[in-house]
């Protein structure tokens, strides 16, 4: 049987002071991080081949590679610790990738960052939390945010691009329509 881990599903926004009790758990036990960020698939819009075109593919290329570098960074950080730290961005449905690479690296415990959304954005995507809580084999430890009252409007922009990505990962038919109704309406000078 291999060593436990700790599996860090996190959002891009997330910071070092946010993660201050694991990394107090994973110094009190030794146990390795694993740093995860479940990326959004990329949606099929109308207007794009299935594969959504070689510009739309490169974009989306840059982004993960974007989010991956900076993943590596906060894991660098936390490995100067002396924690031993790994970060990976996966791609696909939040809650089933966090419960696939928590059994692949035998993780003891599952943490999360419990960010504050509003009404609307809960019942859109729902709550990663609530579906972890209810899905998990292992304790999922769901950190509070140490978010500021005062976003500014680049990270309002982050979090609702962020929202946006698990809609259309959650509800793709449902995104599908939404998108052939924008796109009708566009054509039609509406």
């Amino acid at each position: 049987m291999s060593q436990p881990s700790i599996l860090v599903a996190l959002e891009l926004s997330t910071t070092l002071d946010d993660l201050a009790p694991v990394l107090q758990l994973a110094r009190a036990t030794g146990w390795p991080l694993h740093l995860l960020h479940a990326a959004a698939p990329e949606p099929d819009f109308v207007g794009y081949d299935e594969t959504g075109g070689p510009y739309d593919e490169e974009r989306r290329a840059n982004e993960l590679t974007d989010e991956l570098r900076d993943l590596n960074a906060m894991a660098k950080t936390i490995g100067e610790d002396g924690i031993q730290t790994e970060a990976q961005v996966v791609v696909g449905p939040t809650v089933e990738v966090i419960l696939q690479k928590a059994a692949e690296n035998d993780a003891a415990v599952v943490a999360i960052v419990g960010h504050k959304h509003n009404a609307m954005h809960r019942l859109v995507q729902g709550s990663v939390a609530a579906a972890l809580l209810k899905a998990a084999n292992v304790p999922v430890l769901v950190l509070p945010t140490q978010e500021e009252d005062d976003d500014s409007a680049e990270e309002s922009g982050h979090r609702l691009r962020h929202a946006l990505e698990h809609f259309e990962t959650e509800h793709p038919n449902l995104t599908k329509v939404l998108n052939d109704i924008s796109y009708y309406l566009s054509g039609s000078g509406l």
